[in-house]
């Protein structure tokens, strides 16, 4: 069995993800057969989201 794959830091880019997804409406549905009394607060708790849980790094494996 070989050893787990050693892992580095990288920066993860929150407000690029938080920046494209707030150009989205919460007024306009993003897809069809979606509820219009449920986009709002998906949208709302998206946002909501990033601002509290998007970490400024993320781990990922260097493939070793």
């Amino acid at each position: 069995m070989s050893a787990s794959p050693a892992l580095q830091i990288v920066p993860a880019d929150v407000q690029a993800w938080r920046d494209v997804f707030a150009r989205l409406k919460p007024s306009s549905l993003p897809c069809s057969g979606m509820s219009p009394t449920a986009w709002p607060p998906m949208y709302d708790n998206a946002l909501d989201f990033l601002d509290r849980y998007g970490a400024p790094r993320r781990w990922i494996s260097d493939g070793a």
